[in-house]
């Protein structure tokens, strides 16, 4: 045997012990990865819908209860499961204001980075929602206030129930641009209750509706929507904020000539509903 060989020998090491360690090592520290990859799981998915609910509701002052949640960083995909908001006291006697048993929507991963949010496709069921006129002379509905709250324009009251302190007004700003492209919705029953009245009126209208490259408010308000709502009165439009209430109002105070299209062709509500306006102006004249 030369030097050499002799050399080599008495460096190799017996039974492959430090080999077996560096391996021993490595299963560790995967394991710890494991671990702390499971543990962040965990946090997700028990406690992301209470914080949820919790930001909510001290943005907005709103009772909100949410069975589940679960949102996808890597896709965009939000799930929800059993989304339910209740109208704060005492702003308003009555509680209900949104039952939603079931929201999906898959969002645009790139488009959160810029101007314009893409939702690709989407799917909500709606069981109710309950739109409320309070008693107070000042009151604003349960719709109208959620939004305001939730976009910063008003506060809700303190903890020590002093009114919050009123938010100067906003500059005017630019409305968001979005795109819908695919959205099926499910509405089972509407309800409008007017407190200073005292009066509630409930109609189940189990609309159903597959919503296409939406990108204005105004085009939720389709002529099977339409339709549904005219049981409830003029006075639904008042309880629904944003473009969205002022369309409905067009429909119910000024019928087929609020729908017409202007002379450059774009009409004020929309060619969506005007189909179902002419269909009843129509049967008037019969």
């Amino acid at each position: 045997m030369s030097e050499n060989e002799s050399v080599q020998t008495d460096a190799t090491p017996k039974n492959g012990q430090p080999e077996k360690k560096k391996g021993k090592w490595l299963k560790r520290i995967g394991l710890a990865l494991l671990g702390c990859i499971a543990v962040i799981v965990i946090v997700w998915v028990f406690f992301l819908p209470s914080i949820v609910t919790g930001v909510l509701h001290r943005r907005t002052g709103y009772d909100v209860a949410l069975k589940g949640l679960s949102i996808n960083p890597f896709t965009a995909r939000v799930s929800i499961d059993s989304f339910v908001i209740n109208n704060p006291k005492p702003d308003y006697a009555a509680p209900e204001f949104v039952d939603l048993p079931a929201f999906k929507v898959d969002a645009g991963l790139f488009s959160l980075f810029g101007n314009r949010m893409v939702l690709e496709d989407g799917d909500l069921n709606l069981s109710y929602v309950a739109l409320v006129q309070p008693a107070g002379k000042n009151g604003v509905s349960n719709a109208q206030l959620f939004v305001d709250r939730l976009t910063g324009v008003s506060a809700p009251p303190a903890k020590d129930g002093k009114p919050a302190e009123p938010k100067p007004a906003p500059g005017k700003t630019e409305p968001a641009e979005f795109l819908i492209k695919r959205l099926h919705v499910r509405i089972g029953k509407v309800i409008m209750i007017d407190e200073t009245k005292n009066t509630r009126k409930e109609l189940d209208i189990n609309f159903e509706h597959t919503y296409e490259n939406v990108t204005d408010v105004k085009q939720f308000i389709t002529a099977d929507l339409a339709r549904s709502l005219l049981g409830l009165g003029s006075q639904l439009s008042d309880l629904i904020p944003g473009e969205a209430g002022k369309t409905l109002d067009g429909v119910f105070k000024k019928g087929v000539d609020f729908l017409t299209p202007a002379e450059d062709g774009a009409g004020v509500g929309g060619k969506v509903i005007k189909g179902l306006l002419d269909k009843l102006d129509s049967k008037k004249k019969e």
